[in-house]
């Protein structure tokens, strides 16, 4: 979910210049955390519980709550689908089911949670700021403006509901009452990275370098293993000119999150203006992986393809871009066609090449 709040907010330019050399993955190492260590044994205890006790849907409840909170969704949704088909009355589960899809991404199903969990007389705040949330992210501004303010009556210093308040004005056009918002947020919770990282990206889009900075400094320093906290800072790098640190930034972004598409296309058009097709095509294929609907990711993948001479997997490329149908289709129209020229030349030539073997292999018998 945070995917669609925060990618693609400084996206390079296709023909953006980059001459630097790659920042080396292998500087940075994943250990486990004490937090791993303690959610691994709360796991286990709980799960032991769940086979002494199969039927308990507190239990299930728990778990997946441990489950979100280690970003497995897969493992928490069926855990609070358990819990909910065990316990259709409890509201709590609902709760716990809506910020679960809303999580994994499927805001219809979050949606439906949460409308149960309002059903059953649940009336926190954190259900009144899931469901502006997940509006937010089908632009129904004007309804998840009245649930974010339905939670700030129930709990008025709840920085999560300033934060969103914040993206909706900046979203439609109100800059002033954005910052105003999330400026709020951090004096409510200094330590909201959220709050710092959209300051910081707004600022970007501002240029106005000096203050962007100012905020992913702060959010660093409470965080600096947060995915997005690292990806504007390469943003801010890059619009710095700054193309060693930018990919450093990048790269670490995509440690944290590999599913950062906005990441793996930087890194892929700072390769590709390097002429290092190899890597940009590993980053293109990223970017299509975890986001299938960005045609310019398609048309620069089927180009790395070309020069690589995997010719049917460019055309492939090429294909999907003009099913996007967008502004690139009258590029993709043209290499397309010369590929397909050229693919059809080799063709003709290969079965000429076969056929004056195959009749030089033919013995003449006297």
């Amino acid at each position: 979910m945070r995917n669609l709040i925060f990618a693609g907010i400084c996206l390079l330019g296709s023909l953006a210049a980059c001459t630097s050399k790659q920042g080396n993955p292998d500087q940075i190492r994943q250990v486990p955390t004490e937090n791993t260590y303690s959610e691994n044994t709360k796991i286990n205890s709980i799960t032991k519980a769940i086979e002494e006790n199969p039927d308990n849907a507190n239990n299930y409840f728990i778990r997946a709550k441990l489950y979100r909170e280690m970003k497995k969704n897969t493992q928490a949704i069926a855990d609070i689908e358990t819990a909910t088909s065990l316990d259709s009355t409890n509201g709590l589960f609902f709760l716990e089911k809506a910020k679960i899809y809303r999580v994994a991404g499927d805001v219809s199903k979050g949606m439906q949670a949460a409308h149960r969990a309002e059903a059953l007389k649940v009336e926190l705040p954190e259900l009144y700021i899931t469901i502006g949330e997940m509006l937010i992210v089908v632009k129904d501004y004007q309804n998840a403006m009245d649930y974010l303010n339905k939670g700030l009556r129930v709990a008025p210093f709840f920085a999560e509901a300033y934060f969103y308040k914040g993206l909706i004005f900046w979203e439609k056009g109100d800059t002033a009452l954005a910052l105003s918002n999330l400026q709020t947020s951090i004096e409510q919770d200094p330590e909201y990275v959220d709050a710092y990282n959209k300051l910081a990206a707004i600022y970007l889009v501002k240029n106005n370098l000096k203050l962007a900075y100012q905020y992913l400094q702060s959010g660093m320093r409470f965080n600096p293993d947060d995915a997005y906290i690292n990806y504007n800072m390469g943003c801010y790098y890059e619009a710095s000119k700054q193309q060693d640190s930018a990919i450093t930034f990048f790269k670490k972004a995509i440690f944290f999150d590999p599913s950062l598409y906005s990441a793996h296309y930087n890194l892929a058009t700072l390769a590709y203006q390097q002429r290092n097709y190899t890597e940009a095509a590993t980053h293109y294929e990223n970017v299509n992986r975890y986001n299938d609907n960005m045609p310019e990711s398609h048309f620069y993948l089927g180009i790395c393809y070309e020069t690589q001479g995997k010719n049917a997997e460019a055309v492939t490329q090429y294909e999907k871009v003009l099913q996007l149908n967008n502004g690139y289709t009258e590029p993709t129209v043209k290499m397309l066609g010369s590929l397909r020229k050229r693919m059809e030349v080799q063709r003709r030539l290969e079965a000429k090449r076969d056929s004056a073997e195959a009749a030089n292999s033919i013995v003449k018998v006297p």
